[in-house]
């Protein structure tokens, strides 16, 4: 496998952690913490990422949650005040591509369609029940569809179903010292 340059834009406090310690993994009180009032909820989809992601037999004991990297120039986060942005050298098989128009839609609780009549089956589904995938999927009464919205996350990691956008990201499972090439923002 080759190497690949990946970022991702940290708390000052994850570098003073790594020079501690040699590495960093997700802090998991820290993790989804952009989605205030509905963290808990979202924890459960990242909770289906961490198990179901194409290097979750990787997965360090002492992790629970991937860290997230930019892939391309392109999906780099600007700097902010307090933030620092890690330039790192990894093994391409060490990371997990996630399309973000797909992953956006996990975080709706929606279902992933395999085809345009595939979508059209659910919203079917959905309106002959009167809920909405949200709803299912947040609801006790229905199981069934929240079972066919969690097994449709597995086409976050397939190429031949058309993504919403085609930007992507990564996941790595931890931060390591002998792995960061430059940090930006000191």
């Amino acid at each position: 496998m080759g190497k690949m340059k990946v970022r991702t834009k940290q708390h000052i406090s994850v570098l003073e952690e790594i020079r501690r310690t040699g590495r960093y993994v997700v802090d998991p009180k820290h993790a989804a913490a952009d989605y205030e009032g509905f963290r808990e909820m979202a924890l459960q989809v990242y909770d289906w990422l961490a198990g179901n992601c194409t290097i979750a037999d990787k997965k360090p004991a002492d992790a629970v949650y991937p860290v997230w990297v930019s892939v391309t120039d392109e999906t780099v986060q600007p700097r902010e005040k307090d933030y620092v942005i890690f330039e790192l050298e990894a093994d391409e098989s060490d990371v997990c591509l996630v399309n973000i128009g797909k992953w956006g839609m996990m975080l709706n609780f929606s279902y992933i369609p395999r085809d345009e009549a595939d979508d059209k089956r659910h919203k079917k589904l959905l309106e002959d029940c009167g809920v909405s995938d949200a709803k299912a999927f947040m609801s006790r009464f229905y199981p069934e569809i929240k079972a066919e919205i969690t097994e449709s996350w597995h086409r976050l990691f397939d190429e031949s179903i058309l993504p919403v956008n085609s930007d992507c990201y990564g996941i790595i499972w931890e931060i390591r010292e002998e792995r960061i090439l430059n940090i930006h923002g000191l």
